[in-house]
């Protein structure tokens, strides 16, 4: 509901006694309803406040005036609408205008006052006369009396010193709902359920916006006359109406038209929306074929295909592949291709999707935390269907399933050593016959597949180098060959064990042992210093108490290292030059995705601002540099 409050006005008195006299100008008017000849009227004209027009359901109006004295305790006032206009200054008891009789504004509005003193106040109920004027009424105002003869009454007017004194009008007024729009179903479009509910969008612009109630209208295609279907005026809290609460319900292959009206909660009805068209066009059926169902509901491989079969009437001509994966607060989404066009029945998903396994290590490693997972399949059948709630515009399917190690022969002699000082785990493994490819897994996470070309170093043995475990501390690592779909266990397969450096490591990842760093500090660890800080704004709102933060961007971590290099014992065939020349190289790579390895972190930067200056007194050269964390993924970069 809006309302609207309006102080002032215009105003004037008339008096019987001078017939030709105008009272305009005091702050008060003299009201009294004499014997012999000795009446006064007042006449007070306060606009209508807008937007009171047509459309508009007045709820209540009142009229309020302030006493400034009075001749007994108790007065009775009327308030009778004026039929035509008055002005002010120059209104008289001989030209004073009549009262209109009959309809709304015929009627008086009567207020009254007990133990009347200066400041009580006089109100009037003034709702049939505010109404008449939103029915498109002319306006002229009041003229006051008293109803009780022999008395008098002073009335503060527009001129009073004090506003808070001076007439007011406060109106309290709902508009009707505007036609409802954005009806579904509608467009001629198809629907597969013989009960689908139909939705449209409530719109009040300056009433009592809360929706109250609605009425629809069905009949077939084609009739221009009665209902096939009518719901008759229903409470309703929602904008939608479940059709499978009423008898009435569609044949497949029908052809229908609706049309819905609104009502808020003053009781003001809206005017029937268009007519919406529909049609009923049921849908074959859709088929998860893979993963299949339990006690089958698992897959044997981290690329798995999805299988479906679409059938019925209508062939596919559209799919979608959506894959989740569970966590303590539900179900997150992890990959989803996007609706592609085509009759596919399968998709493999990429390397990366499905990173862990139902693992069967041995306590301790970790990896003995099951992991769930949820695969949606949906096509489309090009039949112009629109989604309504319970019955989408796809056919859908969706399944949860576990990934399971398999029963191919797990590789031998697996070893993780580190080499030397540097920083990495170098991972070495025998096989007797080469598999499809090996996934390489580390703390219960397939971090890497790669195939047995990208790996082999000859007589069925082979070996990858991890360079992104974290230093100084213990992970666990397993080779996993797949054949056929199906990998190997991980029982009797992992190696734990760490990768140690005291130093502080900046390499690039596509030549690591060209171009890695070590930093020291002297006579101690190089120094690091990191942040993370999110781009935040506070904003006020009204009506509460305290700002809400908003948060704009999180903010990736940046900081700076300072240290030395030097002619280190642990790697002898480095000295402090090739350190210092490497770090230059690097520096040549502006923008280049290097990697930044210490003990509690391994994670791609970007480096800039790089120095290196000698200190002969120790023997070393100092270096420095800046940098921030670079999380965007190789293909995105320019």
């Amino acid at each position: 509901m809006a309302d609207r409050k309006i102080v002032g006005g215009v105003d004037a008195y008339v008096a019987q006694a001078a017939p030709s006299a105008n009272r305009n100008g005091p702050n008060y008017m003299l009201i009294q309803n004499g014997s012999s000849g000795n009446t006064n009227r007042g006449f007070l004209f306060i606009k209508a406040p807008a937007p009171v027009q047509a459309g508009v359901t007045v709820i209540s109006a009142r009229l309020v005036l302030h006493l400034r004295s009075a001749s007994h305790p108790n007065l009775t006032f009327h308030a009778r609408a004026v039929a035509s206009s008055w002005k002010a200054r120059k209104i008289t008891w001989n030209n004073q205008p009549d009262v209109v009789s009959g309809g709304l504004l015929g009627t008086a509005a009567v207020g009254s006052v007990t133990g009347a003193e200066k400041d009580s106040i006089v109100e009037f109920d003034v709702t049939n006369h505010m109404q008449a004027v939103a029915d498109g009424a002319a306006w002229f105002g009041w003229r006051l009396v008293l109803a009780e003869e022999n008395r008098w009454a002073t009335v503060v007017t527009s001129e009073g010193v004090s506003e808070w004194r001076r007439p007011r009008l406060i109106v309290e007024y709902s508009n009707a709902p505007a036609p409802p729009v954005d009806l579904s179903p509608s467009g001629g479009r198809m629907v597969s359920i013989e009960n689908p509910i139909f939705r449209y969008s409530y719109l009040d612009y300056g009433g009592s916006r809360e929706l109250m109630g609605h009425q629809i209208q069905i009949r077939p295609t084609g009739e221009t006359t009665g209902d096939d279907f009518d719901t008759g005026a229903i409470p309703a809290s929602e904008p939608e109406w479940d059709s499978s609460d009423s008898s009435w319900s569609i044949a497949n292959g029908g052809s229908w038209r609706w049309r819905v009206r609104s009502q808020d909660a003053a009781g003001l009805w809206s005017k029937w929306s268009d007519w919406a068209h529909f049609e009923r066009l049921n849908k074959g059926s859709l088929t998860l074929n893979n993963p299949g169902e339990a006690p089958n509901d698992f897959v044997q491989d981290v690329t798995p295909p999805i299988t479906w079969t679409h059938s019925g009437p209508w062939s596919q001509e559209a799919w979608q592949v959506i894959v989740q994966q569970q966590s303590l607060a539900g179900w997150y989404t992890i990959h989803n291709t996007g609706k592609r066009a085509g009759n596919d029945d399968s998709y493999t998903l990429p390397r990366g999707v499905l990173t862990t396994a139902n693992w069967s290590t041995s306590p301790g490693t970790g990896w003995d935390v099951p992991t769930r997972y949820r695969v949606a399949v949906r096509t489309w059948d090009g039949q112009g269907r629109q989604a309504t709630p319970g019955d989408p515009a796809w056919y859908h399917v969706r399944r949860e399933f576990e990934v399971h190690e398999g029963a191919t022969a797990n590789v031998e002699n697996l070893t993780v050593e580190q080499l030397g000082a540097w920083p990495f785990a170098i991972l070495r493994w025998e096989r007797a016959t080469a598999p499809d490819y090996f996934h390489i897994a580390r703390g219960g996470n397939i971090i890497k597949t790669v195939t047995p070309d990208e790996v082999d170093q000859g007589d069925g043995t082979y070996q990858w180098i991890d360079m992104k475990a974290t230093l100084n501390r213990p992970h666990t690592w397993a080779i996993l060959p797949v054949v056929n779909g199906v990998m190997s266990t991980v029982e009797s397969t992992f190696i734990r064990t760490e990768v140690k450096s005291k130093g502080i490591w900046l390499l690039d990842p596509d030549r690591p042992f060209q171009t890695a760093v070590m930093i020291n500090g002297l006579g101690g660890d190089a120094d690091l210093t990191m942040q993370s800080e999110d781009q935040v704004e506070d904003h006020e709102v009204i009506g509460r108490s305290t700002p809400v933060r908003v948060i704009n961007s999180v903010g990736l971590a940046k900081g700076s290292v300072s240290g030395v290099v030097s002619d280190y014992s642990r790697i002898p065939n480095v000295a402090k030059l090739e350190w210092r020349d490497r770090l230059r190289d690097l520096k040549a790579q502006p923008g280049k995705r290097l990697r930044l390895v210490t003990m509690d972190y391994n994670m791609p930067v970007v480096v800039n601002n790089v120095s290196d200056w000698p200190n002969p007194i120790e023997d070393v050269i100092e270096v420095s540099f800046d940098f921030i964390q670079d999380n965007v993924p190789s293909w995105l970069r320019s």
